[in-house]
């Protein structure tokens, strides 16, 4: 199992679709690289998201790459992962 873990974008470039491709490039490398699952702990957004805590990434980010729902590891932290 390989893991995504942390996403460090400057302020002034959030909100560019920035993540979605790193998201991509990781799963593209992966594959690449013979991994059979890749898994990430990402966020859920609400209106009480910060973007401090948003390093790991959105759950939607994910969702829109394929990854699956295991667990809610605790509430708003799903474990997420995509079969290669």
């Amino acid at each position: 199992v390989w893991a995504i873990s942390c996403f460090f974008i400057r302020a002034k470039a959030r909100g560019r679709g920035i993540t979605h491709r790193l998201v991509e490039g990781g799963i593209d490398f992966a594959r690449q690289n013979g991994a059979r699952l890749l898994e990430a702990c990402p966020m859920d957004l609400s209106r009480d998201s910060r973007s401090i805590g948003l390093f790991v990434g959105s759950s939607r980010i994910f969702e829109k790459a394929g990854f699956e729902r295991l667990v809610e590891r605790k509430a708003g932290r799903p474990l997420m992962r995509l079969v290669l």
